[in-house]
């Protein structure tokens, strides 16, 4: 059974209507940030994933403006973030344009605090790190680029995921009681995979795994494909 299709379904819907709520009582400007006498360097633990807990520096009590003291403007910025479906929000982008680009949603746009959810979205607009991966991971080795292979090995079995080629396409809909399957009703991870990448000769072969339908992993054509993780959606 697809456990968490409702969890996956209601994703884009959730965030949709959770930016039209706030349109109202959105506050466009940032808060003013607190200025840091000195701000600590970024290092390997800065782009740990803990769900529920941690994505890298960002915390459950984390606000722009202490992101701002403690990483400085060259690396936060006050965004309007895309969600989907057309809708945008008024949020937080930390090292924007490159590919370790993490966009903060609120539940709080006035004081910017209380983080939502974060999107792992890797960028490749500035020059200074392009075509070098993100280094967003987690403690058992998932990250942006992770292949579906590697990922059905840290899950420890086959998972399913939606076809590709529309709205949902990509996302891992059931871990299949493995590693990464929710512990409570919520899931805290949502993981998105890609063939962006794959060969001109293997779209024939891509459009065996289309549509809005789970796939198993397992699928001889996935494995042929072997997908990459492309985004992933973390909560706390």
């Amino acid at each position: 059974m697809f456990r968490t299709t409702l969890f996956l379904l209601t994703t884009v819907a959730w965030l949709a209507e959770s930016c039209r709520q706030r349109a109202d009582t959105t506050n466009t400007e940032p808060v003013a940030a607190a200025t840091a006498t000195s701000r600590q360097p970024i290092d390997a633990r800065a782009f740990l994933i803990v769900p529920g807990k941690r994505v890298g520096t960002i915390t459950a009590t984390s606000t722009e403006a202490s992101l701002m003291a403690r990483l400085g403007p060259a690396v936060v910025t006050h965004d309007t973030i895309y969600v989907a479906e057309g809708e945008t929000t008024v949020g937080t982008t930390l090292f924007r344009g490159t590919p370790d680009q993490a966009e903060i949603i609120w539940k709080d746009t006035r004081t910017f605090s209380k983080p939502d959810a974060i999107l792992l979205r890797p960028s490749h607009q500035k020059s200074g790190r392009s075509g070098k991966p993100s280094r967003w991971a987690l403690e058992n080795g998932l990250k942006i680029g992770s292949t579906l292979r590697e990922v059905e090995t840290i899950n420890g079995r086959p998972f399913q995921l939606y076809g590709f080629g529309w709205d949902m396409g990509g996302l891992v809909g059931d871990w299949q009681g493995g590693v990464l399957q929710p512990k409570g009703q919520l899931s805290l991870l949502s993981v998105r995979f890609s063939i962006d990448s794959a060969p001109a000769n293997d779209q024939k072969l891509a459009e065996q795994v289309m549509g809005d339908r789970p796939f198993a992993s397992s699928n001889p054509v996935m494995q042929t494909l072997n997908p990459t993780v492309s985004q992933v959606m973390v909560r706390l």
